[in-house]
């Protein structure tokens, strides 16, 4: 139902160390069209990401050992193309000043507002300006 001239991710690795709120957000990405590998940390999704090419990363901020800020940081180096994506009910969005991370969202997660961005965001868009 996506028109064809518009740039939408084919695949997001998603990270949460949060089960219930992985499968229950995969499920709804997955319902939206995308294609969903999930992740329950920080050294999981690196080691996937060093395996294959995902299009968006979306993390949780807050996880143990490795959070989402390192974990963005680690992954922008990996592949500096991959669209980065931070969900958070204990930071705020002025934390993720300075990182190379394109769009944050509080929770409780709006999830078709979520999907809405992903789906229409320019892949070249950077809360920085960086390409």
């Amino acid at each position: 139902m996506t028109p064809a001239n518009r740039q939408m991710p084919k695949s997001i690795l998603l990270v949460d160390d949060d089960r219930s709120h992985l499968q229950m957000l995969a499920l709804h990405l997955r319902i939206a069209g995308f294609r969903v590998q999930t992740a329950s940390g920080g050294e999981q999704a690196l080691g996937l990401l060093r395996a294959k090419r995902y299009d968006c990363l979306l993390t949780d901020a807050e996880m143990s050992p490795l959070d989402g800020f390192e974990l963005c940081r680690e992954a922008g180096r990996i592949d500096p193309r991959l669209r980065l994506i931070m969900i958070s009910g204990a930071h705020l969005e002025r934390c993720i000043a300075g990182l190379r991370i394109e769009k944050f969202f509080p929770k409780p997660l709006p999830l078709d507002q979520l999907v809405g961005w992903i789906s229409s965001a320019p892949a070249e868009a950077r809360l920085d300006g960086a390409s």
